[in-house]
């Protein structure tokens, strides 16, 4: 009894750590100014509501919309990469200031390991926004899927038959043993 009390006192502590880590990860993304002058691989990650800029500017915006894991995302951190450059990334919106052209995005969530791997290549003409949906699997050894429509978690069904079938099945055992 009392090893298992300290099991779960660890894994509330640690979680209570990876929540306080995420909370002043999404603080630090929040706060950060972006420059005016463009940089060398030309992507800014936009905070708030953008205006999609002109047609002249050469730039448009990617927006990634990542839907929260099927079971929750407490624990979970998501990895978006543009070209191969990892770029800051949360739960919810993300919009990215980028140079016209084609660009291949890889999105992933992160629990133990990497899961829920995909990529996807956009055509980002300029002075438009193109919207990119990403939803991470129910289990991780499921792939993620992306489409420019809100998108189902891969083996969410599944996941929820079977975790549906444990009462069922505990009350046909009560029933049949009493």
């Amino acid at each position: 009894m009392v090893g298992s009390g300290c099991l779960l006192a660890l894994g509330a502590a640690w979680l209570g750590w990876q929540d306080r880590r995420l909370t002043q990860r999404l603080q630090v993304l929040r706060q950060t100014e972006l420059p005016d002058d463009p940089v060398d691989d030309g992507i800014r990650r936009l905070v708030g509501d953008p205006v999609t800029p002109s047609a002249e500017s050469g730039r448009g915006l990617v927006e990634i919309i990542v839907r929260k894991a099927f079971l929750g995302s407490f624990a979970t951190e998501i990895r978006v990469r543009l070209n191969g450059q990892p770029v800051p990334a949360e739960w919810g919106h993300n919009t990215y200031l980028v140079r016209e052209g084609l660009y291949r995005i890889a999105i992933s969530a992160e629990y133990v390991s990497e899961y829920g791997q995909t990529t996807t290549t956009l055509d980002v003409p300029a002075g438009q926004r193109v919207g990119l949906h990403y939803s991470p699997p129910a289990v991780t050894f499921l792939p993620g899927r992306t489409g420019t429509e809100p998108q189902r978690s891969a083996g969410a069904l599944g996941t929820g038959l079977v975790l549906a079938a444990f009462p069922v099945l505990a009350v046909v055992l009560l029933l049949t043993n009493a």
